[in-house]
């Protein structure tokens, strides 16, 4: 059997192909442990092969986001009441 490495992503912005490359070396948890070399070796990186603007790609950690939502729901409620 043949191993062929596909690097060309014809689909996806590079600011997305980067940030869920490294999405993969991210904890899911404070208390992991991750080996993030020996992950990094095993990821192939892609390029992408379209070119597209106003890509934004937002992260948050789980404490950041139950902040942020607590405050955009506190905002919306707000709202509510002043309609």
């Amino acid at each position: 059997m043949e191993e062929i490495s596909l690097e060309k992503n014809y689909r996806s912005s590079q600011s997305i192909l980067d940030f869920s490359e490294k999405s993969l070396t991210l904890k899911a948890q404070d208390w992991e442990r991750l080996n993030i070399g020996e992950i990094e070796e095993k990821i192939t990186s892609l390029d992408s092969d379209v070119e597209r603007k106003n890509t934004l790609i937002k992260a948050f950690k789980a404490n950041e986001e139950k902040k942020r939502f607590f405050l955009k729901l506190k905002r919306l409620l707000t709202i509510q009441i002043i309609k």
